[in-house]
């Protein structure tokens, strides 16, 4: 005869009927015994054991949680803290005592902790903003493979006999990891945790959780609180175990977090290392791929892992190959920049820009910085020469209409970055010290991507700093100091382009890598110009460009908006793109900037006749 072991879902039946028995206030000693006999017998999880065993429940708190069980079986409300003390008397205890972190009333009025209902119900903890559960899982490491091992190597020496007798009880610990935004440290804890059996409550705010929700965590998942960008240490976790924290560069400012602490600084994955999780994951053609943008790209372990991941995915539908992983880093940018900043999506190359030959090639050898900073700070040892970021900056100045914003997306879309242009809307504010966090948050995200930051119109941040004459001035003088610390900071790409370089600050002109001046085209530029104006469908009809070109002095916006107004007169008028509808259009052009029209296309084309035509 053959005996089959308790399923988790016939012993959690038994519970819920013991439970039952306890709020009737029948006999329980039946309805115990066969709950024993499953747990004795069972070979899965038991979550009503698991809880009893985490906060060493008394045999009356155990009845009381099997109570609050059954009552969550049966879509009943939890009992509350006087029903529940009634409870308690009747099953031999009384006053209330102990487990209260367990038995804490919810925003329900239940007995039972949040947390554990959560669990019961089989669902994620619901821990509001800032506050989220990690379950860990073990991933390879690619990425400070060095620093892991002392970290694994600290939590085995905390459990030895030895530190138990140098600090009797439960002492507490801390690991804290410093390094730049993005460099991986959340991604090492995560493996720390996995390699532990632990995981991990991820704490954005020192608020974010109190302390019984933190013990209940522990006690339930095995969880560890942490601190996310800590600048110094949090009373909320004085008197946990164990606490981690990813910390500035500096480190944490203040007391010591623990009475052990191990302090480790983490660098970003190098091309190296990054090239080595591609390959190991996507194969070598992807890797030689990545190979060549690595140091264009600066993700996390964990993105970069994540990344691989949906290539791989997209392999398995057949639509993978090298341009795959790329995509799929492009597309983990959006959510971290989409407060601040919009991206931009165009086509063009630089082999679509017409401008004069020194800008084309200033914005030659940018593209060709960008791709060799890795070999320069890098393999070169130049980064151990400098104190400050490793980015790249450029300037693109001149008049209106000359290109610059075309000329910044045609360089990202020549290194494969994302565009993102900052919207100045969400960052200025006129409350005091507002512009400077949103200039932070900024900046914080996109180190967290790969992408090309764009400040279009970028007088109005980086203006000229004044005399501080009031207040009002010191504190704008403050934001714009501010930001250009953090511009030099920055280890990524940053693109402005200004119609006004007068009003640019002097200190930071001097930081800018490339100033790139956009001038107005000549008479040969504006002829490309005009060429390239009308697409091959477009029912343009003997078009002297040559005389368009020698005759208007219109920027390359000036031509495009010409070129589309012809086009709209003439399919409003059921017609074909002439000479004298372009000429038209021009006219308006014209009118706009307030200057006189060329007398030779008013003598060719006089706007009664153009109106014909």
């Amino acid at each position: 005869m053959t005996t089959t072991t308790p399923t988790t879902e016939q012993y959690m039946d038994a519970v819920c009927t013991a439970g039952r028995a306890v709020l009737e206030g029948a006999d329980t000693a039946a309805a115990l015994a066969e709950l024993a006999r499953l747990e004795q017998q069972a070979d899965c999880f038991l979550p009503a054991a698991h809880l009893r065993r985490a906060w060493a429940l008394t045999g009356a708190e155990a009845q009381l949680l099997y109570a609050c069980i059954a009552c969550l079986a049966d879509g009943l409300p939890l009992p509350g803290r006087a029903q529940a003390a009634g409870l308690l008397a009747r099953c031999g205890q009384a006053p209330w005592q102990g487990a209260a972190g367990l038995f804490a009333p919810g925003a329900d009025g239940g007995c039972l902790h949040p947390v554990a209902v959560d669990f019961l119900l089989q669902r994620a903890p619901r821990l509001g903003a800032g506050a989220r559960l990690v379950l860990c899982e073990a991933r390879p490491c690619y990425h400070s493979a060095p620093v892991l091992a002392q970290m694994e190597a600290f939590l085995a020496g905390l459990s030895t006999p030895e530190a138990a007798q140098a600090a009797p009880g439960a002492p507490s610990a801390a690991i804290v990891l410093c390094g730049a935004a993005g460099s991986g440290r959340r991604f090492l804890f995560t493996q720390l945790a996995a390699r532990a059996g632990l995981s991990l409550v991820m704490l954005d705010a020192p608020d974010a959780l109190d302390e019984t929700a933190l013990d209940a965590l522990a006690r339930i998942y095995n969880a560890v609180p942490c601190a996310c960008n800590a600048g110094a240490p949090w009373p909320l976790l004085a008197s946990a175990p164990l606490v981690l924290y990813t910390a500035p560069a500096a480190g944490l400012e203040g007391p010591a977090p623990a009475d052990t602490v191990l302090q480790c600084a983490v660098q970003h994955m190098g091309a190296d290392e990054s090239v080595r999780a591609v390959a190991d994951t996507l194969g070598p053609e992807a890797a030689a791929a990545w190979a060549d943008a690595a140091g264009l790209y600066r993700p996390t372990p964990g993105r970069l892992l994540a990344a691989c991941a949906r290539a791989r995915g997209q392999a398995l539908c057949g639509r993978g190959g090298p341009g795959a992983l790329f995509a799929a880093l492009r597309a983990e940018n959006t959510a971290a920049l989409a407060a601040g900043a919009q991206r931009l999506s165009t086509a063009w190359k630089l082999g679509d820009l017409v401008l004069a030959p020194r800008a084309m090639a200033q914005l030659q050898d940018l593209c060709a910085f960008a791709r060799t900073r890795h070999t320069v700070y890098g393999t070169w040892g130049f980064g151990g020469k400098s104190a400050m970021g490793r980015g790249l900056s450029a300037l693109f100045y001149g008049a209106s209409g000359t290109g610059k914003t075309m000329a910044a997306c045609a360089v990202a879309n020549e290194l494969g970055l994302e565009l993102y242009r900052v919207d100045l809307s969400q960052l200025i504010s006129k409350y005091i010290g507002e512009t400077q966090k949103n200039i932070g948050r900024l900046f914080d995200a996109a180190a967290r991507t790969d992408c090309v930051l764009f400040f279009d119109e970028a007088d109005a941040l980086f203006a000229r700093r004044t005399d501080a004459a009031d207040a009002q001035d010191r504190y704008s003088n403050a934001e714009i100091a501010y930001l250009l610390q953090r511009t030099e900071q920055y280890d990524g790409v940053i693109l402005l382009a200004t119609n006004l370089l007068q009003n640019f600050d002097e200190a930071f002109r001097r930081r800018i890598g490339f100033m790139v001046h956009f001038t107005l085209p000549d008479e040969s530029q504006r002829l490309r110009l005009w060429q390239a104006a009308f697409p091959a469908a477009a029912p343009a009809q003997q078009l002297d460009f040559s005389l368009l070109a020698a005759q208007l002095e219109l920027s390359g916006a000036g031509i495009r908006s010409c070129a589309v107004h012809a086009a709209c007169l003439a399919a409003a008028e059921g017609k074909t793109i002439t000479m004298g509808r372009v000429v038209r259009a021009a006219r308006r052009e014209y009118e706009k900037e307030g200057r006189a029209f060329p007398p030779r296309l008013e003598a060719m084309y006089p706007q009664e006749r153009s109106l014909e035509q």
